[in-house]
């Protein structure tokens, strides 16, 4: 490894290091209406439970994977009540997450400005797509309970 590889590298790490830090500032401290799963980018398609189900098998392995909680985070390992209004706010969590996830990857293309190695955005995707696919197969599953809570109570 020459020194214009270490440099390079060194960048790249800095450069996600920043990005990542910024976005966890975000997340932390936007209002929840940013998180709206209403939103576009939170819709969840008809295809993707049996695509995360049979094709990934996530039920296997997504409880292996860590969680950040921060102070006085919210916890998504397990749903501690059925009342509704914790579990709307467990599905914000989860568009939280999804964004923050989302957006690493995304930034990760900004390593592309400083040189052309694109080994920062094949990490940053293998690394964190895992944990955009639990948060969307968990927001399925978690919506299909409010909408089954809302038809008990009428």
């Amino acid at each position: 490894m020459n020194l214009l590889d270490t440099y390079s590298f060194c960048l790249n790490f800095l450069v996600l290091v920043v990005l990542n830090s910024i976005s966890l500032i975000f997340v932390k401290t936007v209002n929840n209406n940013f998180f709206d799963n209403s939103k576009k980018i939170y819709t969840v398609f008809k295809w993707e439970q049996r695509f995360y189900s049979r094709f990934l098998k996530i039920n296997f392995w997504k409880d292996k994977l860590p969680q950040h909680i921060g102070k006085n985070g919210f916890s998504k390992k397990n749903i501690a009540s059925l009342n509704k209004n914790y579990l709307k706010a467990f599905v914000v969590e989860t568009c939280r997450a999804e964004w923050f996830h989302l957006f690493f990857i995304i930034s990760s293309f900004f390593c592309l400005f400083f040189n052309k190695v694109f080994w920062p955005v094949v990490l940053c995707m293998f690394v964190n797509l895992p944990f955009v696919f639990i948060q969307r197969y968990n927001r399925i599953r978690i919506s299909k309970l409010i909408i089954r809570k809302t038809k008990i109570k009428t």
